[in-house]
């Protein structure tokens, strides 16, 4: 016997169920496990009202992860390999651009340097003037000398590094040139219009994969209260169903209890004779002590236990 669910909107025990006259039982039986044929248990404890809403939770689940999968849309023509080469090359230049005009700064300083020292070689000869020495004697002919030294090398050391920095920066734009020719584009601008365009379907990709997964996670629920097979559109179907197996349990029950009855009825025990006349057994709620007729209700209580939710029992 199937679990019984007690709801307001359940079919009473009294809804018409109609059985043949000849073996209900074996009828209303068989109608049962046709009824509960891929219906989990589980699903007779749950109402009308839930399962509505755990298939309309689905099918919207289901729904927004078709509607970002076709966001998706197809990948951009790019590859990735040849496109990361040329923008690595690209920072090359960029990074041999900046090492051009950070060397002229640092040339500027080591040129001031120099003439500082020049500056202060001619100010030692003056001064060396004017102590007496003659103008062309061994001393002051050095310190002029030294002042004039000192900016020639500076200079030559600067033409020298940025004639290098220089350098570098045609051979980065050139790497450049044929890293941007192998990627299949013929300007950085196409080569980064498609690359934003291949980030921004990567994060529509990523959201369609996320909306993917709570669908299947809400499915998963709705497949285990409501069967492996069973579709959220179904809903309504799948209500029917169960309100019609809760009716014919009912009805079985209902058809039980009238063969108990009958044969409590055509018992010897009924007869009138001498013998105290047996009761027919009642239903009372929450009883400890064993039946006194020795008659064992446990299928009875327990049917009736699963109907109104609670514990029953028939004595006499």
């Amino acid at each position: 016997m199937l679990a019984l669910h007690s709801e307001p909107d359940d079919v009473p025990l009294s809804s018409p169920v109609v059985v043949p006259a000849a073996d209900p039982v074996a009828f209303l039986r068989a109608q049962i496990v046709a009824l509960s044929d891929g219906l989990p248990e589980s699903l007779l404890s749950r109402s009308p009202a839930e399962v509505r809403a755990l298939a309309l939770k689905a099918g919207d689940a289901a729904d927004r992860a078709a509607r970002r999968r076709a966001r998706v849309g197809e990948r951009p023509e790019i590859d990735d390999d040849t496109a990361a080469a040329a923008f690595v090359a690209l920072d090359d230049v960029a990074a041999a651009r900046r090492a051009v005009t950070d060397g002229a700064a640092r040339r500027q300083k080591q040129l001031a340097v120099a003439n500082g020292l020049a500056l202060a070689a001619l100010g030692g000869a003056a001064g060396l003037l004017r102590v007496g020495l003659p103008p062309f004697s061994l001393p002051v002919a050095a310190t002029v000398a030294s002042a004039a030294w000192a900016p020639i090398a500076v200079g030559t050391l600067s033409v020298s590094s940025a004639v290098g920095a220089r350098r570098r920066v045609r051979s980065a734009r050139a790497r450049f040139a044929e890293a941007l020719e192998a990627s299949g584009f013929e300007t950085l601008g196409a080569l980064s219009a498609r690359r934003i365009a291949l980030e921004g379907w990567r994060r529509r990709a990523l959201e369609a994969e996320h909306a993917e997964a709570a669908a299947d996670r809400i499915a998963d629920e709705w497949h285990a209260m409501a069967g492996r097979h069973a579709l959220p559109a179904e809903a309504d179907r799948i209500v029917a169903r169960t309100r019609l197996l809760r009716a014919v349990q009912l009805r079985l029950l209902q058809a039980l209890l009238e063969q108990h009855a009958a044969r409590l009825a055509a018992s010897p025990a009924t007869a009138t004779d001498d013998r105290p006349t047996q009761a027919m057994p009642v239903f009372v709620a929450d009883a400890d002590e064993p039946p006194a007729d020795g008659v064992d209700p446990g299928w009875i209580g327990g049917a009736l236990e699963r109907l109104r939710g609670r514990r029953l029992r028939a004595t006499s």
